[in-house]
This record gives C-alpha cells, sequence and structure tokens, in this order.
C-alpha cells in the first residue's frame, strides 16, 4: 500500500510510503488498519489472488518473485505478541466460533467449545493436523518475519502489548500520515492472561515458541516483551 507522507499524497492513490504489512494473525490487525485507514483496505496484498491469506515473509518473497515484483521496494512491518497471550486468545477465538464460520476451523471449534484452556494446551501437543493453511496457532508468532535459517527479515516489529506507542514511532520513522487511536476498543488486549494459566500450561507454550521467548525477551510473568524499544530502528 501507499501510505501517505504528505497532505497531498491523499489526492493520488500512488503517492506516498511503499508500506507491507506482514499480517500476523491474532495480534492487532483491526487496529493497524484502523490506523492506515483506506490505503489498508486497498491494498493490493489483500486483494491479489497469490497473496491473500496471513502469509508469511517467506510465502510474500516467494510470491513477490513469481509475478515479478520488488520486494524491496516496500517497506516492511509485522506485529510480534506475548506468545502466552496470543494462544489464550486462540483458544477463545475459536471457542466462540460458531461451527468456525469466521475461523474456517469448523473440526477445531467442535472440539474447543469442550475443552477447558488446559485441554487445549495439550491438545497442541498432539493436534488435529488437516493440511489447512490458516491452522496458525500451530506456529511460533515468529514464523511470520523470519526466513528459512530464522533470521528476522522484517525491519520494523510492532508490540501488540504496545501497539500505539509502537505505531507512534513507526510513524516518525517513516514520516507517515496516520490516524492513530488512542484507545483500543477490544479490552482483552489488556486482560491478564496469567490468572489462566497453571505451570503444565506456562510450559507447553514456553517449549512450543523458544525463538519468541530467546529473540524477543517474552517472559510468562511479564506481558510485554523486555526488548521491545530495540524493535523498531
Amino acid at each position: 500500500m501507499y501510505v501517505p507522507q504528505k497532505p497531498l499524497d491523499r489526492l493520488f492513490p500512488k503517492a506516498g510510503k511503499k508500506m507491507l504489512f506482514i499480517h500476523t494473525p491474532k495480534c492487532g490487525g483491526k487496529f493497524i488498519g484502523s490506523a492506515f485507514g483506506r490505503r489498508f483496505k486497498t491494498c493490493f496484498s489483500l486483494h491479489h489472488p497469490d497473496l491473500r491469506g496471513h502469509l508469511t515473509y517467506i510465502q510474500y518473497r516467494d510470491a513477490f518473485r513469481k509475478n515479478g515484483w520488488a520486494l524491496d521496494d516496500y517497506a516492511l512491518f509485522s506485529v510480534i505478541r506475548n506468545p502466552w497471550q496470543w494462544h489464550l486468545s486462540w483458544y477463545n477465538y475459536i471457542r466462540k466460533d460458531t461451527d468456525g464460520k469466521k475461523s474456517g476451523l469448523p473440526d477445531e471449534h467442535a472440539l474447543f467449545r469442550n475443552f477447558s484452556f488446559l485441554d487445549y494446551l495439550r491438545w497442541l501437543q498432539d493436534p488435529l493436523i488437516t493440511g489447512k493453511p490458516n491452522q496458525y496457532y500451530l506456529n511460533q508468532v515468529s514464523d511470520w518475519f523470519v526466513d528459512e535459517a530464522g533470521t528476522v527479515r522484517v525491519p520494523d516489529i510492532l508490540r501488540q502489548e504496545a501497539l500505539v506507542e509502537d505505531l507512534e514511532r513507526l510513524q516518525a520513522k517513516h514520516g507517515l500520515r496516520l490516524h492513530i487511536p488512542k484507545t483500543r476498543r477490544n479490552q482483552s488486549f489488556f486482560g491478564d492472561y496469567r490468572s489462566e494459566y497453571d505451570s503444565e500450561g506456562v510450559d507447553i507454550v514456553a517449549r512450543r515458541h523458544p525463538r519468541d521467548i530467546e529473540m524477543f525477551g517474552y517472559e510468562f510473568e511479564n506481558p510485554a516483551a523486555s526488548k521491545a524499544h530495540n524493535l523498531i530502528q
């Protein structure tokens, strides 16, 4: 998408900073969309058949190569989230998604509606593997912005736990004209996920997300990433 940097940029659809959002699921994507506004909704990455869905950096890279586009022309950004909070969000989302209509995961919905949260975490150790591309909860969050060697390839990583502040830093870095909401309506972003865990659940998530925890400094007892201020250069 072309993000306005000057007032006149809003008058021309292809004026402004060329940016691409690597959309990690369950990480504040709607809030990002509200900040970028109409340009976000019309971004070709949401409409081109090779780019639809929550593509990873690797998938975008390969799709751009296939179509002869230059990914280096775009400023890439993405969002990281505390993995313990991320899994609680997934569990609640799919469990409440009647018949799996929004998520496209009807089998998981049928299971999770009878699962406790600990049941879900235990199930992750031997899940139903369907091969569907939307089984995103089986990944690490950082899978969306690393390459095959595990190296971060997206320059600007925002924290879901501090999205307003990090969007403001992203805006300042690139001189963007955004409309960043100052409050967030979804209070689940601020809830204390820790009350839903016992020691077994904490360990299950830690074993599944070693890269997220090591690379971004997440701790179960600390909702925000300890390396927060190093994520936007």
